[in-house]
Formats: C-alpha cells, structure tokens, sequence
C-alpha cells in the first residue's frame, strides 16, 4: 500500500497509521482485526461487521 500526503502532513499521517503498523499478527484461527475499528469478527458480504468498512 503507498499512501501519498504532503511533507507538512507525514507527522498527522504517521500518528494516525501508527497504531495499524504496531499491530501483531497472532497465529491462532481468529479472524484478523478491522483495521478501522479493530473488531475481530467474520466479513458480512465482505465488510466489517461491526463499522461496515468494506474489505473484500
């Protein structure tokens, strides 16, 4: 993923996808965390099921 922002931008923009970067991948059967709201539930028809935000 490449995410363009204006140099006066980097410093909001790495705040907010900080906390996506940090995240670690766990080696259990659970479904990954929604990168919006961080819900770890099954896709309904492809989005999260909790915020909505279409992932598939």
């Amino acid at each position: 993923m490449w995410l363009l922002v204006q140099e006066s931008d980097v410093p909001r923009a790495a705040q907010l996808m900080g906390r996506f970067i940090t995240v670690e991948p766990d080696d259990t059967d659970s479904e990954p965390p929604c990168p919006c709201c961080g819900t770890a539930a099954p896709l309904v028809a492809g989005a999260c099921s909790d915020c909505g935000l279409q992932l598939a």
